[in-house]
């Protein structure tokens, strides 16, 4: 794992439904790049700020990417690419619904290629930031 943090960054909300987002998102990752064999395995986390109205988490491996002819598919209900005793196809959807019910944000995907991973899913995370006049 490669972090890229900006630890000047809080968020107000449940700490357990956004760690539940992020254990769905990383245990994906593992799964991929189990599957794909990739030789020098990298899950890199990025947190920022996106012009001081969002606060963005990326989360990127470098397991080749999610093939195109899935990608319309990956946030549906039931929707898994493994095995019946290894997945419900329920983690991305339900990542999903916690992001836009209780903290009003947004999850995405794209497949990036970098020089130093290759190709790999990003997936983003952006939660509006409140601010408070406590």
């Amino acid at each position: 794992m490669k972090f890229d943090i900006d630890k000047n960054i809080e968020y107000l909300g449940s700490k357990n439904l956004l760690s539940q987002v992020l254990l769905n998102i990383l245990s994906n990752a593992k799964d991929a790049l189990k599957t794909n064999d990739a030789g020098n395995r990298v899950v890199r986390l990025s947190l920022s700020k996106i012009d001081n109205k969002y606060i963005c988490l990326k989360i990127k491996d470098n397991a080749g990417g999610i093939p195109e002819n899935i990608m319309n598919k990956i946030f549906e209900s039931y929707f898994t690419t493994k095995d019946d005793s290894n997945g419900t196809g329920i983690g991305l959807y339900m990542s999903v619904n916690i992001l836009q019910k209780h903290f009003q944000g947004f999850l995405f995907f794209q497949n990036e290629f970098d020089e130093e991973d290759g190709l790999g899913a990003c997936f983003v995370i952006k939660i509006p930031i409140r601010h408070s006049d406590i």
